[in-house]
């Protein structure tokens, strides 16, 4: 599982799985996700959009 929320370089990820945590920081969703699947397959990835008030 890939967390994503905006960061000031961009996107930055948190990976979850098999007892452990990794970190990635990429300048699109895109790559960011790209990056992560080097290390093998996701089957989640959860963006954190605000919702805008009305």
């Amino acid at each position: 599982m890939l967390g994503v929320d905006a960061c000031k370089a961009g996107w930055v990820g948190v990976v979850l799985g098999d007892g452990a945590t990794a970190v990635h920081v990429a300048t699109t969703v895109a790559a960011l996700v790209a990056a992560v699947e080097l290390d093998g397959d996701l089957a989640v990835v959860g963006i954190d959009i605000p919702d805008r008030p009305s």
